[in-house]
């Protein structure tokens, strides 16, 4: 199933491209039931779980061929900023889906002042507790081999390395609606997680972590044995998974980037 995905990527890619508006995928059959737009208007509450079709779909932020850390979501938020966002970010989100020039692009310097970029530096460089951030570590990691590296220096490498992947690919500020998770585009990523990506994952040196919604991304009891496959389970599932180095999550990330780059002595 080699480059099955990314085939089915790219061919939603040359769907998307020239689309101004209802950015669905081909294949996707969605109720209008379940979608809304509120481009300049209220969301309402009845309507959190609805997917928001005039936003481009994100299941997926990074390089699929080259990324050593897959952290598994279950979809996109959403917030009102996410409209203006999008004509900042729209290249780079085609980018992902046409896999050219992928990227964890939300850890990139020029788009650190985004809702997203903000999230995700977050993620990464929590800073409390003191000491305690993942780039932090990383950074004296590195440092104690005479190598002197900022922190956008490791968000840059992170970026190189961190894939994001979605189980669903559309927004919406609450978790959809379980009849709409039996769309294609739900098959296709789980098959790829389960017939490439994790199969070749010890060979490839990749970790695939699990993070929302484990169950519905259908990790059997034999995949959770892999040792390149984790499974996060806060004792709060509304926690926000902080890569910091002081939780089960931040230390496998931590532990795996320090394998990788062979004790902090190789740039990725």
């Amino acid at each position: 199933m080699k480059n099955k995905y990314k085939a089915y990527l790219y061919k939603q890619y040359k769907h998307l491209i020239n689309l101004s508006s209802n950015y669905i995928f081909i294949g996707d059959d969605i109720s209008y039931d379940y979608v809304i737009d509120t481009c300049g208007k209220t969301l309402e509450k009845k309507d959190y779980s609805k997917i928001h079709s005039n936003i481009l779909p994100q299941p997926l932020a990074g390089d699929l061929e080259n990324g050593k850390i897959f952290l598994c979501l279950l979809n996109p938020g959403f917030d009102d900023n996410n409209y203006n966002d999008e004509r900042i970010i729209r290249n780079e989100l085609l980018n992902q889906i046409s896999q050219v020039n992928a990227s964890m692009f939300w850890l990139k310097d020029e788009y650190k002042n985004t809702d997203g970029g903000k999230y995700w530096r977050r993620v990464f460089n929590q800073k409390n507790p003191k000491d305690k951030s993942l780039v932090a570590n990383i950074q004296k990691s590195y440092m104690k081999n005479d190598i002197v590296l900022s922190e956008d220096d490791i968000f840059t490498m992170l970026s190189r390395i961190v894939v994001d992947l979605e189980l669903f690919p559309y927004h919406s500020k609450n978790q959809p609606n379980n009849t709409i998770l039996r769309i294609q585009s739900v098959s296709e990523i789980l098959n790829y997680v389960h017939n490439e990506l994790i199969p070749n994952a010890k060979d490839k040196n990749q970790l695939v972590c699990f993070i929302r919604a484990i169950n519905k991304w259908k990790v059997t009891d034999d995949e959770r044995l892999n040792e390149n496959v984790f499974c996060y389970n806060p004792h709060n599932p509304q926690l926000r998974p902080f890569m910091n180095v002081d939780n089960e999550l931040g230390t496998i990330i931590f532990n795996h980037i320090d394998i990788i780059t062979n004790n902090f002595t190789v740039l990725l």
